[in-house]
């Protein structure tokens, strides 16, 4: 199954995310913060590259909210079980949209990237409508 975690109600990218799995008939799962799960975040951090670095919003980007829920803490100090509960309480920290799979992790909207969602057939499909597009 797909998932697709999204922080806010309206976002254009979650948009073309849903209509292209529509579109190729692919079934997928949206999660909004209230129904995200520890073991949703596990999973991520297991199949991700770069851990809790990858995942969340960039301290430059998110100062302010870094600001608040750690305050002068290293964030580095906090274990993975108490930085999964921070995420938890915190959503905001968490990129969006994140896309996975049992195998498969995308953070942020990348549209080369949803191709690894979709069955080879239609990779192929989806490719040449992209570049359609393009001329």
């Amino acid at each position: 199954m797909i998932r697709v975690f999204k922080n806010r109600s309206y976002n254009f990218a979650i948009e073309r995310i849903k209509k292209l799995f529509d579109d190729y008939h692919v079934s997928y799962e949206i999660l909004t913060p209230t129904r995200l799960k520890r073991e949703y975040i596990l999973h991520i951090l297991k199949i991700s590259d770069n851990g809790f670095e990858q995942i969340m919003v960039s301290k430059m980007k998110g100062k302010k909210l870094y600001d608040q829920v750690f305050g002068d803490e290293d964030i580095e100090k906090f274990t993975v079980n108490e930085m999964i509960d921070i995420l938890l309480i915190n959503p905001r920290l968490i990129k969006t949209p994140i896309i996975f799979n049992d195998t498969q992790l995308l953070v942020g909207y990348d549209p080369d990237g949803i191709r690894l969602f979709l069955p080879r057939v239609r990779q192929r499909d989806f490719k040449v409508q992209q570049e359609g597009r393009a001329k």
